[in-house]
């Protein structure tokens, strides 16, 4: 007999089985998934497609070994996907590959006709020009020519439905739920650009238009009201404190990727950073690096104070194994980045889970940032920071799930160099202007002063 659900799973449940378009955008860790089963059992629905990011092909089949007797099949490969049949059958399909061929998957999923798709992680789709969103919603966010299609029912899942702003919720909005957002002046659903009039703060460069912040954002809200339905940890679960945010200051220290000049003091070296490398992507990465002794010395330091277990998140691929291989000896470091295969990463994520097993795991936040569960810990660092305060929310949350039977807390190792304290500033701006539509956690403001105790060089 399966575990009853929770009093909160099952209103999340009540709302997707009386919709056939209902976006569940509760918090990570409250159970998502096996509230979208329950509900597809309830709805008696027999062919049901799930597009998910690249884990959700070990995770997906693991929720539904333990909460359902149907088959399931992930597939990575269009032609996998089999035909109309009258038999009960769960398909699950990455996004990467959807973006990859979106045409085939197309004309994957008009063969399989779904009675439910399933959009897990559905912030993968927030940019409408994107290969992945013209593949889930037509090439005009109507439904025309793709995935999901017009008659089946359609039940997207996300704890971030906007990482960066409410415009990022067009997407959704368009396709799935048009008439809230219906135009006073045409009486049609909003294109992209009134949207953006309507709900945004923009800014035209030589580059285009850019979108820096919200607004309007409780007159959205209450017009969407009927089409999500959110729900935060501190409601679902009372008895447990939300995630601790805190930041910490690290050094900067030479590594030879860096290919500092001979001479340069630790002092001096800050300095350096900020200036020899372009802004940009090679400046970020730079700082990365240069961040990976202090980070080493920081878990180190933890990790000897304690018998806690500890998870540690970066951004760049090379960063998160430079922190492995130093913590690997002592402390069985294990870790997924996004070369990990399938079988790898459960295998890594299962080790970790154990009493006995490693004591570290080491993350990218991209490719582990989403649906893991990492409970065996309920501390997690940030090696690095990120501009998407919904990135953010979501790799912490790999800890803040049910089952986690103490506090969360999250810390994020800075540097005093300018690439960390921008990217800092505009998260924490983006997270305050999000609050009124789905109340995100706000950043407190304490967090970004301990970014600027430090001078800037």
């Amino acid at each position: 007999m399966t575990d009853p659900l929770f009093q909160f799973q099952t209103v999340m449940r009540d709302f997707l089985v009386a919709r056939d378009r209902g976006f569940m955008a509760a918090d990570m860790g409250l159970g998502k998934t096996r509230v979208a089963i329950e509900a597809a059992g309830v709805r008696g629905f027999k062919r049901k497609l799930v597009v998910a990011p690249a884990i959700g092909l070990v995770s997906w089949p693991g929720e539904l070994s333990k909460w359902s007797d149907e088959a399931c099949l992930a597939v990575s490969d269009p032609a996998l996907l089999p035909d109309s049949t009258s038999e009960s059958l769960w398909a699950i399909a990455p996004f990467s590959e959807v973006q990859r061929n979106p045409r085939a998957w197309v004309e994957a999923a008009h063969r399989f006709r779904a009675d439910l798709t399933v959009i897990d992680e559905a912030h993968y789709a927030k940019e409408q020009s994107s290969a992945r969103a013209q593949a889930l919603y037509g090439w005009r966010m109507d439904l025309k020519n793709s995935i999901c299609l017009p008659e089946q029912s359609i039940w997207p899942m996300s704890g971030t439905p906007a990482p960066n702003y409410t415009s990022e919720l067009w997407t959704h909005l368009h396709a799935l739920a048009p008439v809230s957002i219906t135009s006073p002046r045409t009486r049609q659903p909003m294109s992209y650009q009134e949207f953006l009039e309507r709900f945004a703060v923009t800014r035209t460069s030589s580059y285009g238009q850019h979108v820096t912040g919200s607004r309007n954002t409780e007159q959205l809200r209450l017009a969407t009201n009927s089409f999500f339905h959110r729900i935060r940890k501190t409601e679902a679960r009372p008895d447990m404190p939300p995630i601790l945010w805190t930041a910490e200051p690290i050094p900067a220290g030479n590594v030879p990727e860096l290919n500092v000049p001979e001479g340069i003091s630790d002092e001096n070296l800050v300095a350096y950073l900020d200036t020899a490398f372009p802004s940009g992507s090679s400046e970020r990465k730079a700082v990365g690096l240069a961040k990976v002794p202090g980070v080493v010395e920081w878990a180190r330091a933890f990790l000897a104070g304690s018998d806690r277990k500890l998870i540690i998140f970066a951004w760049h691929r090379d960063v998160v194994r430079q922190i492995t291989r130093a913590l690997g000896p002592e402390f069985g470091a294990v870790s997924i980045d996004g070369d990990t295969s399938l079988a790898l990463r459960n295998a890594a994520v299962s080790s970790f889970q154990l009493p006995a097993g490693p004591r570290v795991f080491v993350g990218q936040m991209l490719a582990c940032g989403t649906m893991l569960t990492l409970t065996a810990a309920s501390d997690v660092a940030f090696a690095e920071d990120d501009w998407t305060p919904g990135t953010m929310e979501q790799a912490a949350a790999r800890a803040d799930r049910l089952g986690q039977l103490r506090g969360v807390r999250a810390v994020i190792l800075h540097a005093p160099t300018k690439k960390d304290k921008r990217i800092a500033r505009v998260r924490v701006d983006k997270a305050n202007g999000l609050e009124l539509m789905f109340g995100q956690d706000k950043i407190k403001e304490e967090q970004w002063k301990a970014f600027r105790r430090s001078p800037e060089k």
